[in-house]
């Protein structure tokens, strides 16, 4: 199981298209594209089957579940499958979100296939503390870094909780936060290019 997560506009989607076109080339088998609302239709291979989920009405994970079972039992060819946008395919339940990657990486792994995800960070999946801890470290550029985590005893979904998770990392963008209780030079100093807070404040007055 692969998930592309990042901001919108952070270059997901050429992430998603060029592993598409890659995995359309070198597959021994099929590739499937599920998206919601066919816009790939001029970026990727002829060869890949795009699918609208919009099309067939999928609005929930269950729906969805039977869609890619659906598309591997009619074809046990398929060896890559790629599903775009997935909150805007089921909606912004993150809950039901984070059950499907969890689903995704079982079936993938129960039927020897490739399963590829991508989620905006407006609705990220609320990774537990040690999957973001496990991060740390990494920077923009880094490709397919693999990180294995134990999940947390009360891990929102109770069939992978306290179970080894492997995850396949594409750093695609990042951004810096700093909190602060304090405004002081030394802040000033980390986020500006004044030395000082009285520089600073005479810049910008």
């Amino acid at each position: 199981i692969h998930v592309i997560m990042g901001l919108k506009g952070s270059g997901k989607t050429k992430k998603l298209i060029d592993s598409i076109n890659l995995a359309a080339k070198d597959a021994s088998g099929d590739v499937v594209c599920i998206e919601y609302d066919k816009k790939l239709t001029f970026d990727i291979n002829y060869r890949v089957r795009l699918v609208d989920s919009k099309e067939y009405g999928i609005d929930n994970i269950d729906k969805l579940k039977g869609l890619v079972s659906g598309l591997h039992a009619g074809n046990y060819d398929i060896t890559n499958v790629y599903i775009d946008n997935l909150y805007k395919t089921i909606g912004n339940d993150r809950a039901a979100g984070e059950a499907f990657i969890v689903w995704c990486a079982a079936y993938a792994e129960a039927n020897n296939m490739n399963i590829t995800v991508t989620v905006s960070d407006d609705s990220d999946i609320d990774l537990p503390a040690v999957c973001t801890e496990a991060l740390a470290g990494l920077k923009v550029g880094d490709t397919d870094k693999e990180l294995k985590v134990t999940l947390p005893a009360d891990f929102i979904n109770e069939e992978a909780a306290g179970k080894e998770a492997t995850f396949s990392v594409t750093v695609v963008s990042a951004t810096r936060t700093t909190v602060t209780d304090k405004v002081d030079d030394a802040m000033i100093a980390t986020v500006t290019e004044s030395a000082t807070l009285a520089a600073y404040t005479a810049d910008v007055i």
